[in-house]
């Protein structure tokens, strides 16, 4: 019921229809879920995490003495997304689990060759982020 402006009442129906959010699509790099599917990129690259596979692996290369930071940059409130990073076997050189945005790793390459180092961009808690997170990834 609405009042109008003379006092008078006047019966009305309001429609509304809700709306579901898009699905989420995957990036260009998908599948990637594993290091064994890892995909390799030229950072800096604009990428997705789907909550139903909460995990991206992403290959990238590193010159030879060379010292980088490995950037995940992102919203908290969105979820919680945290960074481990790899070297081409064996456990992470470097992990970042804050609780707030953003994650890096700084790592150097020793070696007198580039090396491919693997960065593994964690959804963590799914249930409680968007069902669909955007990132950047960024190698500096």
């Amino acid at each position: 019921e609405v009042t109008v402006a003379t006092g008078d009442c006047i019966n009305y129906t309001l429609n509304y229809t809700l709306v579901e959010p898009p699905p989420c699509l995957p990036d260009a790099y998908e599948p990637n879920d594993t290091r064994d599917t890892a995909t390799f990129v030229l950072p800096p690259q604009d990428l997705t995490v789907e909550s139903t596979n909460a995990e991206d692996y992403l290959d990238f290369e590193v010159a030879a003495g060379a010292t980088v930071t490995v950037t995940v940059l992102f919203t908290h409130a969105e979820g919680d997304i945290d960074l481990y990073v790899y070297p081409d076997v064996g456990s992470p050189v470097g992990v970042s689990t804050s609780s707030s945005d953003n994650e890096s790793v700084t790592l150097t390459n020793n070696d007198a060759v580039p090396a491919t180092y693997t960065a593994r961009v964690w959804l963590r808690n799914p249930g409680t982020s968007l069902p669909c997170m955007t990132y950047r990834l960024e190698v500096l």
